[in-house]
């Protein structure tokens, strides 16, 4: 009765994967409801094995599915009352208190019925839709057997090598990006994960192609980097970048530098978002002469964005370019560029934009004695054009203290 249950729940989703249709899901939801009432009625006892194939079937089915995640209540859009019921009566006959609890008692027999790829799922079979049930409703275990069970399954999804259609890899890549943000799954990743992670997911898939799809496919490559450096630098793990190795970081600084010019504004703020955590994690004065001439330029251009938040974030980006950057490295060429373009937005019409740049320029002051005495000369030249110039006067006043 089991194996039967097990074989309609399969073909049951795999036929809504590849042809989703919402009303037929429900109302098959609901069939399948009545066999597992019928199923029960029987009690049978089922061993380990039988227990996670009714898992199993159990989590490939849309409304069953929803039903399991964290977020979800009986208010939700998509509360079924009769899956409703029908966890009840499972819960009562498998004497669990909560259903998360019932999904964690078969987490380690389902997950070791995933199949190894040959050489990837494809994203309307069992075995995907499996995969990315147990990541939605249990990150927390998930991330817990990352490195032993999931890596040598989902990296081959991520990589352009192994998994050539970029759709999928999309797919694979945004399922990735909820593991990494799952608050469960925080502080669980292991050092050696960040940096394949890094390796295997995310620089792959930043190379530069025309087209749409490659667009998305480098925006879904750099949300899992945000998520892979959030979780990194969350305090509960202890990890730091030094730990994980200094030149997946080096590797990444010119990549990010290149997605600042993206079309797609989240994409733009994600890549300077990315590069000031990573700029942060490095020891002061120690970028190479190399990545300061691919960054300066890139980074100052974002001042001329069309979005207030990403020229926010450029400013605090390059003030973590300049605390790591070689005094020696910026020279009179690189300074008179960089303090020309801050100055004209220190008269900005956002509030928010002048204080972020005011403090950007006080970083670049703290450089050295040359850009302190040639920013003092720019902020005197400039300081009458301004609408109001008394942030240039306060500017100043704190280099002549200084």
């Amino acid at each position: 009765m089991v194996t039967l249950f097990c074989h309609l729940a399969e073909v049951s989703a795999e036929q809504r994967a590849s042809c989703p249709m919402p009303f037929n899901a429900d109302a098959a939801d609901i069939c399948l409801c009545y066999a597992v009432r019928n199923l029960l009625r029987l009690r049978l006892e089922l061993d380990e094995l039988s227990l996670a194939k009714l898992m199993r079937s159990l989590l490939l089915l849309p409304s069953f599915t929803n039903a399991f995640l964290p977020t979800y209540t009986q208010a939700s859009p998509s509360s079924n009352y009769m899956v409703n019921q029908s966890l009840v009566i499972l819960l009562a006959h498998f004497g669990q208190s909560s259903r998360a609890d019932f999904v964690q008692i078969s987490f380690d027999a389902v997950i070791g019925l995933l199949p190894k790829p040959n050489p990837c799922y494809e994203i309307h079979t069992v075995s995907w839709l499996l995969l990315s049930a147990l990541v939605h409703i249990c990150p927390g275990a998930v991330a817990s057997v990352f490195d032993t069970v999931l890596a040598p399954i989902l990296l081959v999804h991520v990589h352009p090598c192994s998994n050539p259609n970029p759709e999928a890899r999309i797919k694979a890549l945004s399922l990735l990006h909820t593991l990494m943000c799952a608050l469960d799954a925080q502080g669980k990743f292991s050092e050696f994960t960040i940096a394949t992670l890094i390796e295997s997911a995310v620089l792959p898939n930043l190379v530069w192609y025309t087209g749409r799809t490659a667009n998305s496919t480098r925006k879904a490559a750099l949300a899992v980097l945000h998520g892979v450096l959030h979780s990194a630098l969350t305090p509960s793990t202890g990890l730091s970048m030094e730990q994980t190795g200094i030149q997946p970081i080096l590797r990444l600084l010119p990549v990010l530098g290149t997605s600042l010019d993206e079309y797609d504004t989240s994409s733009r703020e994600i890549s300077l978002s990315c590069l000031t955590t990573l700029l942060n994690c490095l020891p002061p004065t120690s970028l190479q002469l190399n990545s300061v001439l691919e960054l300066y330029p890139a980074i100052v251009k974002r001042l001329d964005d069309s979005l207030d938040d990403i020229r926010l974030e450029a400013c605090a980006t390059f003030s973590a370019f300049a605390r790591v950057t070689p005094p020696n490295a910026l020279t009179e060429t690189i300074l008179e560029y960089c303090i020309e373009h801050f100055l004209v937005h220190l008269d900005d019409a956002n509030v928010n934009v002048q204080s972020a740049v005011f403090q950007a320029l006080l970083t670049i002051g703290s450089v050295g004695p040359l850009a302190k005495v040639m920013l003092s000369r720019k902020v005197s030249e400039i300081s009458f054009s301004h609408r109001d110039p008394a942030l240039a006067i306060r500017l100043l006043n704190v280099l002549n203290l200084s």
